[in-house]
């Protein structure tokens, strides 16, 4: 017996359906394998469910309509086009904490809120909606997708007990709370299946409710994408005045960035010959030469105590050398010549006094409890153990002024986030130590 027209339409559906997500689940390995994505693991399973569910489907002698209303495929595909359309994507579906935010921000007592697409390293928080506008109408009215009330008729709650605009209040406030590198990030309400004049409603009261608060929003557009509607609020995200940890300095002066193809048999140590194989990689000299160019450059005096201690021992003469220009000691700049930045003039130092926030002090008060006392985790205390004093200094000192600070401590970001210290605004680098002693003289870098 022939299939019917109705049978053979839902077979249709399933199959784009399925075709749609399998293509998703294409672009999302692909970016697995170019690199991490916070957050992304868990979208691809996500996606990888949604095909078995959907295969299922296909394979399925009994198919209902409502097993393809049920279908996530929407949601999956609204939140795949933010990530295409947006820029330098460090998260997906990431949980940000309300802890410490007023009760009224909470809805439903939530602990956390959701993002579903961090965005610009950290300065964008994207919410993706897909529904239409009937959809959303529905939605907000608490009602099913095929609800007996006509559009007009559809009852909806105070608007400001929405639980559109909690989410939106309760992401605000927490941006607050999550700077980046001390700006507050802009939050987007993407609308990524409602275009401007779809529903008179939805445009006033919805979409003008959100702007008033905050949200910066984007409908469906041909002429606009996503990162159009907040280009303006990305800039440059660290800030003017940057701290330079000393490992940075370290890298800056090292003869390893600015002799070019030193292999790891022209170095002694197995560390330095790490080093030399990923600075052939990658070097890391123009990386830093355009985080610092035309920044004022500082770093603390626990830091330049700690240089002067490192230098003085294992630097070798261009090392020194490169290290006292930045300290305005000499101006051969003939000893910057792979470095490239137009202007050498921003490449000094200045020294700032150690007066690190409460916030980096409080990391290393005693434990207040015997439970904390007695626990072996960081010997008790809030951040891990091999976090001292001289942290603080550096670290609290460029929190108390405001600065981004550089380094190449790759578990620093980390601890703090675990103590409590979240939006400490920090970049890391990889490391290059000083060489200079450690090359084999007979070598040739001309």
């Amino acid at each position: 017996m022939p299939s019917s027209p109705a049978v053979e339409s839902l077979n249709d559906q399933i199959d784009k359906l399925y075709n749609d997500c399998l293509a998703i689940k294409q672009d999302v390995d692909h970016w697995l394998e170019q690199g991490h994505i916070d957050g992304l693991y868990r979208f691809d399973q996500m996606v990888t469910a949604e095909l078995k569910f959907l295969n299922k489907l296909r394979d399925s002698q009994v198919q209902q309509p409502d097993q393809v209303i049920s279908s996530n495929l929407c949601y999956l595909d609204a939140v795949h086009k933010a990530i295409s359309q947006s820029n330098h994507v460090t998260a997906v579906m990431k949980n940000f904490s309300l802890k410490d935010m007023p009760v009224h921000y909470s809805a439903r007592s939530m602990a956390s809120v959701k993002v579903d697409v961090v965005a610009e390293n950290g300065l964008v928080w994207i919410r993706v909606n897909a529904r239409n506008a009937k959809g959303l109408r529905h939605e907000i009215a608490g009602l099913e997708e095929e609800s007996d009330y006509s559009d007009d008729e559809a009852p909806v709650e105070e608007e400001d007990s929405l639980a559109i605009f909690r989410k939106a209040k309760a992401l605000m406030a927490c941006a607050e709370r999550h700077l980046v590198h001390f700006r507050k990030p802009t939050v987007v309400f993407a609308f990524m299946r409602i275009a401007p004049g779809d529903d008179q409603y939805v445009d006033e009261h919805i979409i003008g409710k959100l702007c008033n608060l905050g949200v910066t929003i984007y409908t469906k557009s041909e002429s606009t994408t996503l990162p159009q509607v907040y280009s303006h609020h990305v800039q440059d995200p660290m800030t003017e005045k940057l701290n330079l940890d000393v490992s940075t300095v370290l890298a800056l002066i090292s003869e390893l960035v600015h002799c070019p193809n030193v292999t790891p048999a022209m170095v002694r140590g197995e560390a330095l010959q790490l080093q030399a194989t990923q600075e052939l990689s990658r070097r890391i000299l123009p990386d830093l030469a355009k985080l610092l160019d035309k920044k004022q450059l500082y770093v603390t005096q626990a830091a330049l105590d700690k240089l002067n201690s490192i230098i003085s021992v294992v630097g070798g003469p261009n090392e020194k050398a490169r290290f006292d220009y930045l300290l305005g000691r000499n101006d051969n700049v003939d000893l910057w010549i792979n470095y490239q930045a137009a202007d050498l003039s921003y490449l000094r130092l200045t020294v700032m006094e150690d007066k690190p926030t409460e916030r980096f002090l409080q990391l290393l008060d005693p434990p207040d409890s015997l439970l904390q006392r007695t626990s072996r985790l960081n010997n008790g205390r809030k951040i891990r153990s091999k976090f001292n004093a001289f942290h603080v200094n550096v670290f609290g000192t460029g929190d108390a002024n405001k600065m981004t600070t550089l380094t190449s401590i790759s578990w620093m970001r980390r601890a703090l986030e675990d103590a409590g210290l979240p939006g400490v605004a920090i970049v890391e680098h990889e490391p290059r130590s000083l060489a200079e002693q450690k090359l084999h003289k007979e070598i040739d870098f001309d």
